[in-house]
């Protein structure tokens, strides 16, 4: 499932706008970082209507088209990949999570808890993308690849 820029836009519209101040309601700070809005920092439409109309800098909009991209990326590979299918070690996926990572760490977002063993993926786990959907809209998660490691069932009791 390739991401198209378009589809890409729309979910970032859709679904990562976080609670907003009234500044970031009206597009005159970023909805991410909330700097002011200027011809210096770029201001990227979000989409909204009436007196609801978020935008964002250049740079935080690119670290989560970035994010997102190695996102797909990565999870395009899983499905595909006989190796990930069977959480055989492979060195592609290994290079999309590095990707993926380093992506990531720019938007301050937490990789999640594994749905099977209900425990937070930490970035030294084996894990794969998983895209769910959730009753506001799409869920970027996270599962453990093969049986989920002992030490993350051990890690909370």
């Amino acid at each position: 499932m390739s991401l198209t820029a378009q589809q890409a836009d729309r979910v970032l519209r859709l679904f990562h706008v976080p609670s907003l101040t009234a500044d970031q309601r009206i597009g005159a700070k970023c909805s991410w970082c909330t700097i002011p809005l200027n011809e210096r920092t770029g201001r990227i439409d979000l989409g909204g209507a009436g007196a609801w109309t978020p935008h964002a800098c250049t740079t935080c909009y690119d670290a989560r088209r970035t994010w997102l991209d190695t996102y797909y990326r990565w999870l395009d590979h899983t499905r595909t990949c006989h190796a990930c299918q069977r959480a055989d070690r492979c060195l592609t996926s290994l290079g999309h999570r590095v990707l993926y990572l380093a992506a990531l760490g720019q938007v301050d977002r937490p990789l999640g808890d594994c749905p099977t063993c209900r425990h937070p993926i930490q970035p030294g786990d084996r894990f794969e993308p998983r895209l769910s959907d959730g009753q506001s809209g799409l869920i970027f998660g996270h599962t453990h690849t093969g049986p989920c490691p002992e030490a993350a069932v051990n890690r909370h009791p």
